[in-house]
């Protein structure tokens, strides 16, 4: 009994230190406004106070620092409003900063225009690479961050680097916003693509591939908010990004969208169908009730043919006096062909 209740005891104790490590490790890799931050954690990137990246008003000093910070820091001094700020494509940023008794106790930060949140550097302690802002669950885009000392009396503000989404990335400051609401609407043989207009944008440049998320190759542009891709091939799933060209600079990509052309499946009513008539070199004449689709679809294949050999054929399935027979199928040589005409229905 005594054995039975030891090991009883034993087992409570393991899953009581098991739950103490795990509430200890998720404090270790949650660092909170105010803390020391030497390094950045998982999941973010950091940029050095001099990364070219980041545009600063006049009146910035470089400190260079012994020890534990970073090489340099960038230090405003004085009451004038200095400002710097920087543009990044991601979701979250923190500001790594310094805390002392003469640094600024009103900071405003502004994000993509909007109403200002303010911060402090103010502290009693002298404290470097400091998580002195942070800033999670922006809408996946390129966001613009100006942060401006609004103290009037003598203070400092300081900034040693800034971290953001370890996939994103500090951009140009003159970097167009992020492609938005890219939409892509199949056809036959072909794929219509449309996004919001982008402020200032000079051009978009349309990429393509056929595997998502795979590499993109560009495969045109234009000044408008829409493309049509054509020549395609029905059945293959395409895949595409579109970026905005402002001055000269190229957005990040857009978020991806998917369409996979094919044959209409309506046969619907009169103005969608025609009548092809093909007369042969024989003097034989086709004709056929067709749907738009697969006119095009036919002359389509002619056109090619005319280049490509190794296709010489087109062939046309009979849904109407089948018979007896499951199917019924025509099989229209290219050099066969003396002409064709098309007659479409009216609506």
């Amino acid at each position: 009994m005594k054995m039975k209740r030891l090991g009883t005891y034993f087992v409570v104790a393991m899953l009581m230190v098991s739950f103490v490590f795990v509430g200890i490790g998720i404090q270790v890799y949650a660092a909170t406004v105010g803390e020391q931050l030497l390094e950045p954690e998982d999941g973010w990137r950091r940029y050095d106070d001099e990364n070219d990246l980041i545009q600063y008003s006049s009146g910035w000093t470089t400190e260079s620092v012994s020890g534990n910070y970073q090489l340099s820091n960038h230090l405003a001094w004085g009451v004038s409003y200095q400002y710097y700020t920087f543009k990044f494509v991601g979701t979250k940023f923190r500001l790594i900063t310094g805390l002392n008794n003469d640094h600024a106790k009103n900071i405003e930060i502004t994000i993509d225009g909007g109403t200002p949140t303010t911060y402090s550097e103010y502290d009693s302690t002298l404290t470097r690479s400091v998580l002195g802002f942070e800033k999670t669950g922006l809408k996946y885009g390129v966001h613009t961050v100006k942060v401006q000392k609004m103290d009037t009396e003598n203070r400092v503000m300081a900034l040693d680097a800034i971290d953001i989404d370890e996939t994103g990335e500090l951009l140009d400051i003159n970097t167009p916003t992020l492609v938005t609401n890219l939409t892509a609407t199949a056809g036959n043989k072909e794929v219509k693509l449309s996004w919001d207009k982008v402020e200032g944008a000079e051009k978009y440049v349309v990429k393509r591939s056929t595997t998502k998320g795979g590499k993109y190759k560009e495969i045109g542009e234009t000044k408008e908010t829409s493309y049509t891709d054509s020549g395609l091939e029905n059945g293959t799933t395409y895949y595409y990004v579109v970026c905005a060209i402002k001055s000269g600079v190229t957005s990040p990509d857009s978020k991806e969208a998917s369409a996979t052309p094919q044959k209409s499946s309506s046969g619907g009513g009169s103005g969608d169908r025609a009548i092809l008539r093909i007369t042969m070199v024989n003097g034989k004449i086709n004709e056929y009730d067709l749907s738009m689709d697969d006119v095009n679809d036919f002359i389509d294949w002619y056109e090619d043919s005319i280049d490509d050999k190794d296709d010489p054929y087109y062939t046309i399935e009979k849904d109407y006096n089948i018979g007896p027979f499951e199917s019924k199928k025509d099989y229209i040589v290219a050099d066969k062909i003396l002409q064709f005409e098309v007659m479409e229905y009216e609506d």
